[in-house]
């Protein structure tokens, strides 16, 4: 009786071990699919350095100088979006370990206004040298080492919710690339990415950044950081994975 208790427990200590390892061994496959499949194919620059390179950095700053300035001549109502408005927060410049730009701009509720905007804003940024791609959703500038820089310039749109009983308008994304149905559009508003309060945002209002070039910015930009990041918005480090490790941390 005693051997066959014996090897009862022994049987649920191993069956324990071997589901523990399991789990162990599905985290570790998980994130490694995660880091080196799922991220670099979502987004453009994972693979880059921690830091981006002088040349990056520099073309980065033209371009979102240009593409202010267009959206300012054009008179659009547009704001710094996303990891460029957390780097405007934290030292009025490009993150050091941002990879793009982002930009938001309001939809005009005319159709015949907002078709135009495309061909207007590519004109006006050719002569910058700043290219509009993706019907207007992207901007790319070629930097001195001859590699690319991006930047995306996301359009929303004001919608009317009821919530409590209340009208409430909001700014909803548009964004051709991804479906209501999609898995990536549902993680995105989950995270903050989503709707946000129309008054959070607009009216929009003037800053200067540390290299002289006015932008604008969300009325309550905090608020809309805290809202985006609630987790990470006082964390100053690289979102890539690898540089979390000592030995990719670069040291300046």
């Amino acid at each position: 009786m005693k051997d066959y208790k014996q090897h009862l427990r022994d049987t649920l200590t191993t069956s324990r071990n071997n589901t523990l390892l399991k789990i162990i061994m599905g985290i570790a496959l998980s994130i490694f699919l995660f880091h080196f499949l799922v991220l670099p194919k979502l987004t453009r620059n994972y693979d880059d350095p921690c830091f981006l390179e002088k040349a990056k950095f520099d073309a980065l700053s033209h371009t979102l100088g240009a593409l202010s300035r267009s959206l300012q001549k054009l008179n659009e109502t547009y704001w710094l979006e996303y990891g460029t408005l957390v780097g405007f927060y934290r030292r009025k410049s490009i993150l050091e370990y941002d990879h793009d730009i982002d930009l938001g701009r309001l939809m005009h509720d005319n159709k015949d206004k907002e078709r135009n905007v495309y061909k207007k804003l590519k004109r006006e940024l050719s002569k910058y040298n700043v290219d509009l791609i993706k019907n207007g959703y992207v901007v790319r500038s070629r930097a001195r080492d001859g590699s690319y820089v991006y930047g995306d310039l996301s359009t929303w749109r004001k919608v009317v919710l009821t919530k409590d009983g209340k009208n409430i308008t909001v700014l909803r994304r548009i964004d051709p690339d991804l479906k209501p149905s999609t898995l990536l559009l549902h993680l995105a508003y989950s995270t903050g990415m989503g709707d946000i309060p129309s008054n959070w945002i607009l009216p929009s209002k003037k800053e200067r950044l540390s290299n002289g070039n006015v932008i604008h910015v969300p009325n309550s930009y905090l608020r809309v950081i805290r809202h985006r990041y609630p987790l990470s918005w006082m964390i100053p480090f690289p979102y890539k994975w690898k540089c979390w490790l000592p030995w990719n941390y670069p040291h300046k």
